[in-house]
């Protein structure tokens, strides 16, 4: 690196140092180290892609990629993580600092396409206690000449249900029905995601806002300003009710009527 770009670098690190408290800014806005850095790459010569940020100042680079992951959400976060040391994961690093620098708001939004497949099949079981009859009938076995075999391989017991039937001498068999299960589900999903800071008040704020079926914080409609005026006679006159005013009007009209 020429020593007089060198030198810039240290100024601008330096610089940096001292601050203590980043203001506020919008998220298509560069914090200072990151326009530093995207400048140096510029003055250099070089191109803001994944070679122009590998061969600017480390020191400045690892400010920017600092100040890039503290605009991600948690998501972009874990992907920037699980990026490999080696084997291309320095230059897919590279690339997204360059893409940051070109347009910092790419950092807070990602996209995720998947597509799954699942698939369910075995055998599922069911115990009945039935009576030989039952158990011959067109439910289960529909032969009763069938259904008198297959007791003898059966566990039974006096009629449970009905202490008429145990009486009478009539048993319940254990019979095992046994249905084959496949299920298949292919789901696909589509769907961008952005992300942003937010403190605990704002969230508050927004769940408050989802959790109401309503509009919260609507006003209601608010009356005519002649009703208004008609309520509030009414109120300071107890005797001009509603009833009372629809009476006189009516016997006003019967009298002009009559004239």
């Amino acid at each position: 690196m020429p020593e007089h770009l060198a030198q810039a670098c240290s100024r601008s690190i330096r610089a940096t140092n001292l601050i203590t408290m980043a203001p506020k800014r919008a998220l298509d806005q560069l914090p200072k180290a990151a326009q530093e850095f995207k400048d140096m790459i510029l003055a250099m010569g070089g191109s803001v892609d994944a070679t122009g940020v590998a061969n600017a100042c480390p020191k400045l680079r690892n400010k920017a990629a600092v100040q890039m992951k503290a605009m991600m959400g948690e998501d972009s976060k874990q992907k920037w993580v699980d990026i490999p040391h080696g084997n291309g994961g320095e230059e897919e690093r590279y690339q997204w600092i360059a893409d940051y620098l070109l347009d910092p708001k790419i950092v807070t939004c990602s996209g995720i396409n998947t597509t799954s497949r699942r698939s369910q099949s075995g055998t599922k079981a069911q115990i009945v206690w039935v009576t030989l009859n039952e158990l011959g009938g067109p439910a289960y076995m529909n032969s009763l000449a069938d259904a008198k075999v297959a007791v003898t391989a059966m566990m039974s017991r006096p009629h449970k249900d009905n202490s008429a039937m145990a009486a009478a001498g009539i048993y319940q068999y254990k019979h095992t029905v046994f249905k084959e299960v496949s299920n298949q589900l292919k789901e696909q999903k589509v769907e961008a995601v952005a992300e942003a800071a937010m403190d605990a008040e704002s969230y508050q704020n927004v769940c408050k806002h989802m959790a109401n079926p309503s509009n919260p914080g609507d006003d209601a409609t608010k009356p005519l300003k002649k009703q208004r005026k008609e309520t509030k006679a009414i109120k300071d006159d107890p005797d001009r009710t509603p009833e009372k005013v629809a009476w006189k009007a009516h016997t006003t009209n019967k009298g002009l009527t009559q004239q």
